[in-house]
């Protein structure tokens, strides 16, 4: 009689969990990776392709939310946080990044410098939003040592530059909403524009585009400021009801 054939193994159960990572820890990680495989596409395939407005930047079609994402990941993946203002960032460096988003979209009105001008507007938008959030989130709203790793590993930044970042959000010298930081330290808003005449004959003879990019600087450097201050009564709140509690 003929000896049955032996059963295949049992499948190997699958790998354990890493047990020091937290599901709050994964899921972070997992997002971040989410959104930066967007900024991938497979061998061979075509550009999605998207019509943008080279007067306002407005995109349109079926691919417009993904280009509104990949240029939030461009800046936060391909500019240092580092830099105090959008104007700082080398050209060449907007240059490059202009680049790598032509490399993944096909953008029928790129041969419009003008469209070239609004999409790094915006690129520099969502870079000024992301520094708005780690300022919030991380610098203010978090021990440093707790959020080094998360923050490193979340965004890759490297542990050098969100040091940096982060004793420039903790200097209260940084956050005086009287201050425009791109000029310098000390230097007031009223300093910088003079009085009320001299700014609307010098803003009369300013070029639109310009004029625009400055107002959008200070609107920024506003909100960020409104949003730290917030964001730190907040933290001195809940310290002091933590004594009244403990005592």
């Amino acid at each position: 009689m003929a000896t049955p054939p032996a059963s295949p193994p049992p499948p190997l159960p699958p790998p354990p969990a890493d047990a020091s990572a937290s599901p709050s820890t994964l899921k972070r990680t997992r997002k971040a990776t989410r959104l930066r495989s967007l900024a991938t596409r497979p061998p061979g395939a075509e550009r999605p392709v998207v019509n943008v407005d080279p007067a306002t930047g407005k995109a349109d079609g079926p691919h417009k939310k993904k280009l509104r994402t990949y240029l939030g990941i461009v800046a936060r993946d391909k500019v240092d946080v580092t830099y105090d203002t959008w104007k700082e960032v080398p050209t060449a460096q907007k240059d490059l990044i202009w680049e790598d988003i032509q490399a993944e979209f096909e953008i029928l009105e790129a041969s419009d410098s003008r469209t070239k001008k609004k999409i790094l507007q915006i690129v520099g938008e969502r870079w000024r939003h992301f520094k708005s959030d780690l300022t919030r989130k991380w610098a203010l709203g978090a021990d440093k040592d707790s959020a080094d790793d998360i923050v490193c590993e979340k965004y890759g930044i490297s542990k050098e530059k969100w040091t940096q970042f982060y004793q420039t959000r903790r200097d209260p010298s940084w956050e005086h909403p009287g201050r425009v930081r791109a000029v310098g330290a000390g230097v007031t808003i009223k300093q910088y524009f003079g009085s009320a005449s001299q700014t609307s004959h010098s803003s009369s003879s300013m070029p639109p585009e310009d004029l625009e990019q400055l107002t959008q600087q200070i609107r920024d450097q506003l909100e960020e400021s409104i949003t730290e201050k917030v964001t730190r009564k907040m933290m001195e709140s809940f310290s002091q009801m933590q004594s009244h509690f403990q005592s």
